[in-house]
Order: structure tokens, then C-alpha cells, then sequence
């Protein structure tokens, strides 16, 4: 196959010039058929989850209630939408790319656009999970007063919109430059991932002196004193296991978003010294892994939340039955 003399322009190009694929390194081609066929099979089941994951928290008035719930919604949302849209055209994009040296521009450029808002809606979701956990166990009043439902998903939706489409818009401002093209990817990802660690951090840290003071406290006190403090000690460890769930959420983000990181940030400094085989598959092996994110997310909320897991179960019972 020779390589393409198309002289269309887009918006938003790969990370690497049009090529012969028979002049490819051996374990490229395999590769791309082997991502292609892992987010093939991952597409319909991360839909699934994701669909069941809403609908059980929504169609429970106590789940739903919660801003806390409201926000694993948001999750389960964006998570949902990779199932249906970035997953599948992913795979196309991959088999496209096995097939003509010149992958169709709009191709790209739709995955681009799909996979920019759904990782971007991911980050921005789990930087304000990580703000309401913050200001939940921080600053418990403030957030009894101020922290609303309402209140919490309008400001969720506006970052979803604005901060996905800055990000994009820079990225086709600089799509001539190889360097400097991962940088708002790099900026938007490491200042979410900065927010999201010290407020967990944080929070972690307080929830485990609190627990102990509580603990200490209920062997210290009489009976009496003890059956007054029962429920407001109930809330707080509740505050505190949602507030480990988030953390796993987030370690699971670090995870899975540190190979992109990792691969953005040496394409930016070395430009076209890289290998062939890292030019090749480095970006498309880090993009896949940070779609499964989306396929784990549902697994992590229900085995951690009891009631979420009950209600799952309830749903697929009744799917199936």
C-alpha cells in the first residue's frame, strides 16, 4: 500500500504523518487489531453497566436524594457515553488505520471530539466529588447549608461544557505543532489530578482522626450519652465511606490516566525522536486503558455502596427474568 498524496487538512490530526503500512514495525498492525478487538468487546458491556448504574440510582428516591448518588450519576453518565460513542469509534478508527495510511479526517476528529468531552466530563466529575467529599468532611456545616443537589449538578454541567471545549479548542489551535499540542491535554489533565489528590488526601487524613476520636469517645461516655450520639456517629462513618469509595475511584484514575500523562509528556519533549513502535501504539494503548476506566467505575461503586449493589441486582433480576 502506498502512501496517501490526500492533501485534506483537519482540524485535529494523529500523532504521526501518513505512513506505508508495509514499511510498519512488526507488532504494530497486530496491536491496533488487538486494541480494536478489546474495545470492540468492552463497548457493549461498559453501556450496559453504566445504563443499570443510573437507573438503579435514579429510580430509587433515597439514592437519588443524595448529592453524593447525584454526582456517581454524573459518573455513570460519562462513563456511559464512552460505552456507546468513543468506544466504537475507537475500534473503527483502529481498523481503519490497518486498512489505508490516510485515515478519514472526520473519523478522527469525531473520536477526538467524543473522547475529549467524555475524559474531560470524567476528570471535571471526579475533581467535584473530590470538592463535596472535601467540604463534606472539612467543613460539615457549610456543606449541610450550601452543598444542594441542584446547585451541585448545574455547576457540573457548565465544566462539563466549558472546560472540554477550551481544552479542545486550544488543541486545534496548535494542531500544527507536535509539541505543543499535548499541552492542554497535559494541563487539563495534571490540574484536575492536583485538585482531585489533595482533597482526598485531605480528606483521608481527617476522616481516619475522626473515626478514632469517635471511637474513643463512645468507650469513654455512658450509655445514655452513647444512644444520644448514635446517629450523628452513624452519619459521619457514612460521610467517611463514601469518602474511601472516592479515593478509590480516584486511585483508579490515577492508575489508569498516568500511561496517557506519561506518553503525552515524551511526545511533547522528544517530538519525532521517539521510536517507531512508540510513535506507533503508545497513544492508541493509553487511550484504550482509560476507556476500560469506564467499564471498572461500576464495579468499584457497587461493591463498595450496599444499597447501589442491592439495586443492581434488583434491576438485573428483573432484565433477566
Amino acid at each position: 500500500m502506498s502512501t496517501s498524496n490526500s492533501t485534506s487538512t483537519c482540524f485535529i490530526s494523529v500523532d504521526f504523518e501518513n505512513y506505508n503500512i508495509t514499511d510498519l514495525p512488526d507488532t504494530v498492525v497486530p496491536v491496533w487489531t488487538t486494541l480494536a478487538i478489546i474495545n470492540g468487546i468492552a463497548s457493549p458491556f461498559t453501556a450496559v453497566l453504566n445504563a443499570l448504574m443510573v437507573w438503579t440510582i435514579l429510580g430509587d428516591h433515597e439514592l437519588r436524594s443524595k448529592t453524593y448518588n447525584t454526582l456517581l450519576v454524573s459518573l455513570a453518565v460519562t462513563d456511559l457515553l464512552v460505552g456507546l460513542v468513543v468506544e466504537p469509534l475507537y475500534c473503527q478508527f483502529l481498523v481503519s488505520l490497518t486498512k489505508e495510511p490516510d485515515p478519514p479526517c472526520l473519523l478522527f476528529e469525531v473520536y477526538m471530539l467524543a473522547m475529549v468531552f467524555c475524559a474531560g466530563m470524567t476528570l471535571c466529575t471526579l475533581m467535584i466529588q473530590s470538592v463535596e467529599r472535601y467540604l463534606a468532611i472539612q467543613l460539615p456545616i457549610f456543606h449541610y447549608v450550601h452543598v444542594k443537589t441542584k446547585r451541585v449538578m448545574t455547576i457540573t454541567v457548565a465544566t462539563w461544557i466549558c472546560t472540554p471545549t477550551i481544552m479542545l479548542a486550544l488543541r486545534m489551535l496548535l494542531n500544527d505543532s507536535r509539541a505543543f499540542k499535548q499541552v492542554p491535554f497535559i494541563k487539563f489533565i495534571l490540574g484536575n489530578t492536583l485538585v482531585i489528590i489533595y482533597c482526598t488526601a485531605r480528606v483521608h487524613i481527617t476522616a481516619y482522626y475522626k473515626r478514632k476520636t469517635i471511637s474513643n469517645a463512645a468507650m469513654s461516655t455512658s450509655q445514655q450519652s452513647q444512644q444520644d450520639r448514635t446517629e450523628q456517629q452513624k452519619q459521619q462513618i457514612k460521610e467517611y465511606k463514601r469518602a474511601f469509595t472516592m479515593g478509590i475511584l480516584v486511585l483508579t484514575s490515577v492508575i489508569f490516566y498516568f500511561p496517557f500523562i506519561t506518553v503525552s509528556i515524551i511526545q511533547a519533549v522528544n517530538g519525532k525522536e521517539v521510536t517507531q513502535d512508540f510513535q506507533y501504539i503508545a497513544k492508541e494503548i493509553s487511550a484504550t486503558i482509560i476507556h476500560l476506566q469506564s467499564l471498572i467505575n461500576p464495579f468499584i461503586i457497587s461493591l463498595r455502596i450496599k444499597k447501589i449493589r442491592k439495586g443492581l441486582k434488583k434491576k438485573m433480576m428483573c432484565r433477566f427474568n
